[in-house]
């Protein structure tokens, strides 16, 4: 279903979407309300205002998504951040693909094409369970506590992540 191409694309897409809300985490003080974000920002407003510890693991499941398709899996959200990451990473590999050809040309340089590759919209139909999770990305209230710390519940049907695993930075 993910193309070498495709998964090359989107692996760059959630590497750079990561490294942005790790960036973020380490500007934003210990009580939350860290710097103004633009509307371009890779966290959502409803999540704006959470503290660091919320935004690593909001970076460490674009990280997560990056590892399974490291291990040849296809990417599954287990949680509500992975969805949420996972459906902005398909967006920036799009945005890429289409603004910046020569840093996309790069990235799947080294990997065989097909008739096949870059069928974001296939992507978004097929990886997500569903689409419960959309309304979130541009939801422009903050979350009460208990829900934003639902981002981070594991779904019962698909296997969970290990809760040892670290973050990358």
């Amino acid at each position: 279903m993910i193309t070498p191409r495709t998964a090359a694309a989107l692996d760059a897409a959630l590497g750079r979407l990561a490294d942005e809300v790790y960036d973020i985490a380490e500007q934003t003080p210990l009580a939350g309300r860290g710097p103004a974000l633009d509307t371009d920002t890779t966290v959502p407003a409803c999540v704006a205002d959470r503290d660091p510890w919320f935004l690593r693991c909001y970076a460490r499941a674009f990280d997560d998504l990056a590892g399974d398709l490291a291990a040849g899996r296809r990417p599954t959200p287990a949680c509500t951040a992975e969805e949420i990451a996972l459906d902005l990473a398909i967006q920036d590999a799009e945005r890429c693909q289409k603004d910046e050809p020569d840093v996309h040309a790069e990235q799947v340089a080294a990997h065989p094409s097909s008739r096949f590759d870059y069928d974001w919209a296939i992507l978004q139909d097929a990886l997500f369970q569903d689409k419960d999770y959309e309304g979130l990305l541009y939801h422009p209230v903050p979350l009460p506590d208990m829900g934003a710390e639902d981002w981070f519940g594991e779904f019962g049907n698909v296997p969970a992540r290990d809760p040892e695993r670290g973050f990358r930075r």
